[in-house]
């Protein structure tokens, strides 16, 4: 009897393991979207968008936006067993001297990373997520892995995590180097806004996306596809879409692309398959009910 508890025991506890091996990662910005409407219980990481380096490189911060809307995701965050990353930088239209300037000086980097976890103590948060958008050439490539290094040391010996956002394919992503997979805890990977069959984020971009990935090495432990809440060309969300009458299972509403229920959920099996989870850029494009999109991807991996 004690050995059949035993077992019991060990593989309830495996079961359950299983059903949070997962990612399911979710941006929220500082400028939209209320902390009070994120569906906590199906995510595993939300990552609070953003904060930028100083343009001047020195390794300071700018300040974040909206910073009680930052507390009240943190207390409701972890309430629910959800940890929560602050996101450094983001999309600037190519233009990252913060990031350029300050990941070429040790004593620089030496200052971002302090800052850095100043601010994680100051907000209680559980790690720090990288957007540079995005490295380009031999020595933003090199730089990028020394401060990937320096950050991943300094998160690390404190339990905290250090994840990274990064494009779809070689023209942007390349100047990622292959170090910095060793580093990161995982990496999202932003499969929209492409171009492929008049449509910007269609399955075979996922696919794509993925396997440039792990072609180079990224552990499928460590990769979690980008799926958008947004359609294009108008950027309106999901949630915006379906109050206009979209279809919440089509991809397509009077020549505006977007991800409905159908393609999400293949596109969610995919990312079990060949990668870790799921990142959605961004959580407040979603609807509560039965066509949201969120509760597709929890139920693809187990996060209901």
């Amino acid at each position: 009897m004690k050995i059949f508890a035993v077992l019991s025991f060990w593989l309830v506890l495996l079961s359950s393991a299983d059903l949070s091996a997962h990612y399911l990662v979710g941006y929220i910005p500082s400028w939209q979207g209320a902390a009070e409407d994120i569906q906590y219980a199906k995510f595993t990481n939300i990552n609070y968008a953003f904060i930028v380096p100083s343009s001047s490189g020195d390794g300071t911060l700018g300040a974040v936006e909206n910073p009680s809307k930052l507390r009240q995701i943190v207390e409701l965050a972890h309430a629910h067993g959800v940890k929560v990353s602050i996101a450094v930088g983001g999309w600037t239209d190519l233009k990252n001297s913060g990031f350029e300037i300050l990941s070429a000086s040790s004593a620089s980097r030496e200052t971002f990373a302090e800052k850095l976890l100043e601010f994680l103590a100051t907000y209680k948060l559980d790690g720090v997520d990288i957007d540079w958008e995005y490295p380009q050439g031999a020595a933003q490539s090199h730089n990028y892995g020394l401060m990937m290094h320096l950050l991943a040391d300094k998160l690390h010996a404190r339990g905290k995590i250090l994840s990274a956002a990064v494009a779809d394919g070689e023209e942007n992503g390349g100047g990622i180097p292959p170090e910095a997979f060793e580093y990161v805890d995982y990496m999202s990977i932003m499969a929209y806004d492409g171009d492929e069959e008049g449509a910007h984020s269609p399955y075979s971009l996922a696919e794509n996306a993925l396997e440039y990935w792990l072609d180079r090495g990224l552990p499928q432990s460590k990769a979690v596809l980008g799926v958008p809440f947004y359609a294009r060309p108008s950027w309106k969300t999901y949630k915006e879409l379906l109050a206009k009458g979209a279809d919440p299972h089509d991809d397509d509403f009077k020549n505006d692309n977007y991800n409905g229920m159908d393609t999400i959920a293949r596109k969610a099996d995919l990312a079990i398959e060949r990668g870790n989870g799921v990142m959605i850029w961004e959580i407040s494009g979603d609807v509560q009910g039965p066509y949201s999109l969120v509760s597709v991807i929890a139920e693809k991996i187990g996060k209901r």
